[in-house]
């Protein structure tokens, strides 16, 4: 992700201004001059109200610290946006998509977080989000589970 990464000028709201940024396999870097710490306790109180679900900070060796942001959606706002536009289809197939190359993966991947694998020295990020259960995503319905069971995608979730 970060070997990747290239300089990128497009603002985005969420960016505490002024940063400097690089962006590379869906996510930003953010790095401000002023983010230079002597402790972790002390970079964790500045940093701690820009950080969340999608968003978490790095501090080097040198006390530097960096921001990193998804940008682009994850699974889950995914779908929440095909079922509010009622495209259950496309939700299903997208869901499919993800748990095909999550399995995929599985086999070769050496660590596994929510959003990304070292696969054979490589990160690649799985572009899955945080896991959520069905029944927690708005307009899931009793049907749409039904379609997704029977193809058997994604059965972790059930068992939440």
């Amino acid at each position: 992700m970060i070997s990747h990464a290239r300089p990128s000028h497009a603002p985005r709201a969420w960016a505490p201004p002024p940063v400097d940024q690089w962006e590379g396999g869906g996510h930003v870097l953010h790095h401000r001059r002023d983010w230079s710490f002597r402790t972790l306790e002390e970079a964790r109180r500045e940093l701690e109200p820009w950080l969340g679900a999608h968003r978490f900070a790095i501090v080097d060796t040198s006390g530097d610290a960096f921001m990193v942001t998804r940008d682009v959606p994850t699974l889950h706002d995914e779908v929440v946006s095909c079922l509010a536009c009622e495209a259950e289809d496309v939700a299903i197939a997208r869901l499919a998509e993800a748990w095909d190359g999550l399995r995929e993966l599985r086999g070769r991947a050496v660590v596994r977080t929510t959003t990304v694998a070292c696969v054979e020295g490589r990160w690649v990020d799985l572009g899955i989000g945080l896991a959520v259960p069905p029944t927690a995503t708005p307009g899931w319905t009793s049907a749409l589970r039904d379609r997704v069971m029977a193809q058997r995608i994604w059965p972790e979730l059930w068992q939440l």
